[in-house]
């Protein structure tokens, strides 16, 4: 189609008060000069310069990328045009193809309106230009990037966080003649896909019609025979029967090109035969059932703070999403530019478009808290759909991310026949914080979400589950949702930011949020640390990924999952949770090939009940495949498999399974003796399984721990001391030259932290977190000839760090090193040793005194073995005063021996992880707790002190203290109760004053509905 560029230099002002409009600006000529379209006021340099070097280490200072020059508020452009001799007399219309807001236009004084979106070009209809000379006039665009219709600053359309606000024309920028793009043609395949249908809108007949060219993905034209063809009042119809049609698929991504011409011009679409359906709580295409191996897109353009409106921009990021294994992406609360679409439709990826919108009570901004939240709303989500519908990777929507508020409006919206007639699938939301959602006939398709019913539906619910086990699943709790499942924004694992991305940034966006922590580091002494952070936390990241993902690919009732994320997040704080950086560009510890073991068409899956075991184990195991080739596997596909346990063959055979396509199944269990394999434990081995199908391989692996039989050492008194403190005993043994151990109880000792396994959710300072992000390990170390690990944290040491403690580093180069988030940035440790006088003193922060499972055991073993041979002979020399400053005592602390519910058994009905179970309440360590992972009323605690005592005080302190109430009941049998009062008034910390004879006492909380009730402390004293 014809039309007149606009793209240039074009002059421009500033209306920093708002003042343009009352002024009559658009009947003034504008002096400031060389604005280029397309850009953007930061592309310009027009704005505020920004101002922060990055030297000071705030919260502030790492909220996100920053814009080089920023300006909010209106922007005016002006440009003196000439039309060509054709294009004069003729009605026009001015195509702006993305702003962010608001564009008006005036033709010299004549104006023509006013128009706000986010997602859809802003077509002016201007008619026939009046009192033009010689075709000349002057045009002038104000543009307002603030938020006129009430929907915040949270959406990935309209946040700083990812974009920034920009302001300006990019994309596409012309004149054309009105009465072309006007027609409105919208395409659709009919009768099974074999019949083209063609409504042509506003009026015009199908005699206006010159030709009709139909063209293949390879340009091949198709040849069509017309079968109906219909002129109604408002619109006219043609159906057309091609000669030949292809499938759209991920597999086959065959698309059509339709240029329907006129006398006058020429309109052109793209379409594919998309045939999505919702059959047994499950999503199809073609009658093939699929799932959605879905990433999260929200909008992170680097390069210049806004979309690409380039191609090879969008192949970059949408082959980085193909390498990975992904078929499906989600753009959280955005809609990408045409050219994403047309990308897409090429590679074949499955596209969850929404609106702008992120309005949550979370925000105290729900939709309908404003009234421009109705026709804003309803007007955006319809418009994207005409604009993008046609095409065929355009297959799920939703009206925008954790909405909540007014759903039966919502609803509504996705009622409009728009949405089916081109095979889109709807959700209202994806996801919400309404506990109560419900489903609403015809608008929600599938559910998008993290929980329903209080049933969990994402890993973070199950966190020991999904990492210590490879055959857990969602089955179960899916049975509540009566609609096919795509699980929420899995993952958000956080690594140590790369600061080796700040030389990728060109200077339209200043990455002051990495600046401010390498300026931190470099504080510190800590910045050549920085690669080994990023490597070491990321290996651990990129474990917990995966073992999500597998419970994911274990679940047959979801029809999919989308992660957060592949790429780095770099608002809300800094959330560096991808494998690529910002920049699509791998971070070097996980490469596509290693990713696409668990995420890809086959994958590979050996379930085991646990991943650690003793050498005289039998090691059960089932063999499962899930499923996403373009066909089913039946006893006649060539289909076998190779599992191995380091270097031992366990099993090489062809199977006869069936596997439908999009379908998860198990096909084979087995058994290893592990002693016939192994004489000795202590040792890792890779479990790995290959299968081939059809001559292509598919690999997956695993690593478990063998250990050898749990007997527990026991020392030599006259050999080696151990206490729980630096204590007078210590003291004196090190003097007589005696090796010693010190355990660092947490009640006695001050300048300590909690430990964790699980790397930080999301960002330390969006989620306010001290917690590390993985381990460094000297495995290398003597100690680790009897313990095996690698140079990072794996998940043998889940249970020992989440029962331990570290301390601040007191040595250059120590046995182990926790990798600190990136806002905290303090050396910690949880082992160090020390030659004191004539002793050694090996000293760490691992709770060992009750070994529940088998690496507990194992590692406290390993300690007694290490410190019993003669490789315990610790470099570095300290005095034991030095050692106690280094370590300090806590005074007037309530001890173990004062405090009878210290360590009792205590147990819950509901924890949200062993890390927060119901010991965790009365172990003594100030920084651990008890929390459920349900947020409903009336769970409880409940302890058992060994024997009926007497009962003088309490010390409770409740998680959440300013919502929760409890009451306390009491037994003597665990299970006859009786009533023995109430907390009375909210308080972080209850001293109550009692008189009870007990051995069981329960405690029963209640509270508002999204509240997780937990114990910080209790503590009970005769």
């Amino acid at each position: 189609m014809e039309n007149i560029s606009l793209h240039g230099a074009w002059n421009y002002r500033i209306d920093q008060y708002d003042i343009g409009i009352q002024k009559k600006w658009y009947q003034e000529k504008f002096c400031s000069k060389n604005f280029n379209i397309p850009g953007t006021t930061n592309s310009n340099q027009v704005g505020d310069i920004l101002d922060d070097n990055g030297q000071f280490f705030t919260k502030d200072s790492v909220a996100g990328l920053r814009e080089s020059f920023s300006y909010s508020g209106v922007l005016w452009l002006q440009k003196e045009i000439r039309l060509p001799d054709k294009f004069q007399k003729k009605s026009l219309q001015l195509f702006i193809e993305r702003t962010l807001g608001s564009s008006m236009v005036w033709i010299d004084s004549h104006f023509f309106g006013e128009i706000y979106s986010l997602s859809t070009p802003h077509i002016h209809k201007l008619g026939l230009i009046r009192n033009q000379e010689n075709g000349q006039f002057t045009v002038t665009i104000r543009l307002d990037n603030r938020d006129k219709m009430n929907i915040g600053e949270r959406a990935s359309a309209f946040s700083n966080d990812t974009q920034g606000f920009w302001n300006g024309i990019i994309g596409d920028f012309y004149f054309m003649k009105e009465n072309f793009e006007d027609r409105v043609v919208d395409l659709r395949f009919i009768e099974k896909n074999s019949v083209l249908v063609i409504d042509i809108q506003n009026n015009h007949k199908i005699s206006e019609i010159l030709d009709i060219a139909i063209r293949d993905k390879y340009r091949n034209r198709i040849g069509y025979s017309v079968i109906k063809k219909y002129d109604y009042t408002s619109k006219s119809t043609l159906w057309l029967k091609l000669m030949k049609s292809e499938v759209w698929t991920e597999f086959t991504p065959n698309y059509y090109d339709i240029n329907v011409l006129f006398r006058e011009g020429q309109i052109k679409k793209r379409i594919g035969l998309v045939d999505l359906e919702i059959k047994n709580n499950r999503i199809y295409n073609h009658g093939k059932k699929i799932f959605l191996r879905g990433n999260l897109d929200c909008g992170v353009f680097p390069e210049t703070g806004y979309p690409s409106m380039d191609e090879k921009d969008w192949e970059k990021i949408l082959l980085n999403v193909k390498r990975f294994g992904f078929n499906h992406v989600r753009y959280h609360s955005w809609c990408p530019p045409e050219v994403a679409f047309r990308v897409a439709d090429r590679l074949g990826i499955y596209l969850m478009i929404e609106g702008p919108f992120w309005l949550d009570s979370w925000f105290d901004n729900s939709v309908g808290d404003f009234a421009e939240h109705y026709s804003f709303i309803k007007d955006e989500c319809l418009a994207i759909i005409r604009e993008y519908g046609h095409h065929p990777s355009f297959c799920f929507f939703a009206i925008g991310n954790e909405l909540a508020g007014d759903f039966a409006f919502l609803a509504s919206i996705l009622k409009n026949n728009l949405f089916k007639s081109h095979q889109i699938l709807t959700t209202i939301t994806a996801n919400t914080t309404n506990l109560k959602r419900e489903f609403y006939e015809d608008a929600d398709d599938f559910y998008v979400g993290v929980e329903h019913c209080q049933k969990g539906l994402r890993g973070n619910r199950f966190l020991d589950e999904i990492v210590m086990t490879t055959n857990f699943n969602y089955d179960e709790n899916a049975l509540v949702v009566p609609k096919p499942i795509i699980t929420h924004e899995i993952g958000q694992y956080a690594s140590f930011p790369s600061l080796k991305e700040i030389s990728k940034f060109n200077g339209y966006m200043i990455p002051i949020n990495l600046i401010s922590i390498q300026n931190e580091l470099k504080r510190k002494d800590l910045l050549d640390r920085n690669e080994e952070y990023t490597y070491y936390s990321g290996m651990l990241a990129k474990e917990c990924y995966k073992a999500e993902i597998e419970a994911a690919v274990r679940t047959n009732n979801f029809s999919g999952f989308q992660l957060l994320g592949l790429q780095d997040y770099p608002g809300q704080n800094t959330a560096a949770i991808g494998m690529v950086d910002s920049h699509w560009e791998e971070k070097g510890f996980c490469s596509s090939d290693e990713f696409c073991e668990f995420n890809q068409e086959i994958i590979p899956i050996v379930e085991l009940k646990k991943k650690s075991f003793c050498i005289n184990e039998i090691l059960e195991y089932t063999i499962g495949v899930r499923n996403s080739l373009p066909f089913d596997i039946t006893k006649d596909t060539e289909f076998s498999y190779t599992l191995s346990l380091g270097e031992n063959l366990v099993a090489n055979k062809r199977s006869i399974a069936e596997i439908e396509t999009g379908a998860y199944k198990l096909v084979e269990q087995g058994y290893i003796n592990l002693s016939s394999f192994y004489k000795h434990g202590n040792i890792e081995v890779c479990l790995d399984l290959i299968i081939e199908i059809k001559g292509r391989t598919y690999r997956n692996q695993w690593s478990i721990w063998i250990f050898s039989k749990n007997e527990e050492i026991i020392l030599r008194e006259n050999l080696i001391v151990e206490d729980d403190w630096l204590s007078p005993t210590i003291e004196e043994a090190l003097k007589n030259g005696k090796n010693c151990i010190v355990s660092l109880n947490p009640a006695k000792h001050s300048d300590i932290f909690p430990g964790n396994y699980f790397p930080v959710f999301w960002s330390p300072v969006f989620f306010e977190s001290k917690d590390s992000c993985g381990m460094i390990i000297d495995d290398t170390h003597p100690l680790f000839n009897y313990f095996p690990t690698n140079k990072y944290l794996s998940t043998q040491w889940k249970n020992l760090l989440e029962n331990s403690i570290c301390f601040p580093a007191h040595v250059e180069k120590g046995v182990t090193e926790l990798i600190p988030n990136f806002f905290v940035n303090e050396r910690r440790a949880n082992i160090e040793e020390y030659k004191i006088k004539n002793g050694n003193l090996f000293i760490h922060g691992f709770n060992l005194e009750n070994c529940d499972s088998i690496e507990e055991r194992a590692f406290r073993n390993a300690i007694k073995k290490y410190v019993s041979s003669n490789e315990f002979n610790p470099i570095e020399k300290r005095s034991f005063t030095e050692v106690q400053e280094m370590f300090p005592i806590l005074s007037n602390t309530i001890t173990s021996d004062k405090d009878i519910a210290y360590r009792c058994k205590a147990w819950s009905d509901n924890e949200k992880s062993k890390r927060m179970g119901a010991d965790k309440a009365n172990d003594g360590n100030p920084f651990t707790y008890w929390s459920t992972a349900a947020q409903t009323d009336n769970h409880w605690w409940c302890i058992d002190f060994g024997s009926a005592k007497d009962i003088s005080q309490l010390i409770i302190e409740p998680l959440n203290y300013e919502n929760v109430d409890f009451s306390i009941l009491l037994s003597n049998d665990g299970e006859n109760w009786r009533n023995a009062g109430k907390s009375g008034s909210r308080s972080q910390k209850h001293k109550l004053k009692v008189q009870y004879h007990t051995r069981y006492l329960k405690l029963v909380f209640h509270h508002p509905i999204n509240i997780s009730p937990g114990l910080r402390n209790f503590q009970a004293l005769l």
